[in-house]
């Protein structure tokens, strides 16, 4: 019984996948072969693998038990226990065939599925951009934002209109107070404060080195004398006391 239904299930899955792939000539051939029962044969095909992978286990345990016969046994029942193990074997090689026509099968179904699917995203994509090209070309054709002459005006026009808000902010930025000066007199006047600038450098230079708010020689500190404290053995001469304009004060006797 169980044989049977395998074959009625084999028979019903290759007459479907005829059908798919060669439609009757009462449908549209142009049109593609429908998916919807993939998924349901792909489950019949892996139920009916299933069954196989039982009969092929069922089949090693039967080898198995055989070749415990053949090894303890000699004679007739050794030959008897050998025509079955060929038998089993025979029937094995039959079902591992027939596993490999049901996986050739699912292989080819879901190859099929994918290039469809794939064809159909296609399809989906290049429609899209079939639109896109369409609506852009409608877009082109009917605003005037897109030309390209316009754009190249408008950008003029606002560095026009920036550069007259620059003069105007020049214009609103004068002063109106301030007195007109000549680049010739103000250059006469830098040369002459550089020449006025090197006289007193020579100046410096000729009194001593000494500027302008250093202290005159006449007013630094004396030697001190052997015996104040300063270890030297110069003369001891006497500060002089200066007025307010830094000359020394004359003693009255």
């Amino acid at each position: 019984m169980m044989k049977l239904l395998d074959a009625w299930m084999h028979v019903w899955i290759s007459t479907c996948l005829e059908n798919m792939c060669h439609p009757s000539t009462g449908t549209d051939t142009t049109a593609p072969p429908p998916l919807s029962n993939t998924p349901l044969t792909l489950f019949l095909l892996h139920t009916l693998t299933c069954r196989i992978d039982e009969r092929i286990a069922k089949c090693d345990d039967q080898l198995r038990k055989c070749k415990e016969v053949m090894s303890r046994t000699k004679g007739p029942a050794h030959e008897s226990a050998k025509r079955k193990a060929l038998t089993i074997l025979k029937e094995k090689k039959m079902y591992e065939q027939q596993r490999e026509q049901i996986s050739s099968q699912q292989l080819n179904i879901m190859q099929q599925s994918n290039t469809v699917t794939s064809m159909q995203d296609t399809v989906t994509q290049v429609q899209a951009m079939t639109t896109a090209n369409k609506d852009m070309k409608t877009m082109f054709k009917k605003k005037k934002e897109l030309k390209i002459e316009n754009i190249e005006k408008l950008q003029d026009d606002m560095m026009d209109m920036q550069d007259m808000y620059n003069e105007i902010q020049d214009v609103l930025g004068q002063n109106y107070n301030a007195p007109e000066i000549d680049d010739e007199e103000l250059m006469g006047e830098l040369d002459a404060l550089e020449m006025q600038l090197e006289m007193e450098g020579g100046l410096d230079e000729a009194v001593g080195g000494v500027g302008v708010d250093a202290t005159p020689s006449y007013l630094q500190d004396l030697p001190v004398a052997p015996g104040g404290g300063g270890g030297g053995g110069g003369v001891a001469v006497a500060e002089e006391e200066a007025d307010e304009f830094g000359l020394p004060v004359v003693q009255r006797s």
